[in-house]
């Protein structure tokens, strides 16, 4: 369950298309709803990405990897 702030901004963030401010939304939204919503972490999950020399991608929150983010160097 979510507050109204958390809720907004987590719709704000929904509908932010600059990446680096979406995320920065989400943390806070995280922030604000932690102190009400304990949370005991029992799984991290880590990912391992390769790329042929040559090629460069940028991270995700997601975990997902999409063809069109792969650029070369």
């Amino acid at each position: 369950m979510t507050t109204a702030d958390e809720g907004d901004l987590i719709e704000q963030a929904v509908a932010t298309l600059d990446p680096v401010a979406r995320e920065d939304l989400y943390r806070q939204a995280i922030r604000e709803a932690m102190p009400d919503e304990p949370v005991i972490p029992i799984h991290h999950q880590v990912n391992i990405w390769a790329l042929r020399k040559g090629l460069v991608m940028r991270e995700r929150m997601q975990e997902g990897i999409r063809a069109w983010e792969i650029k070369p160097n």
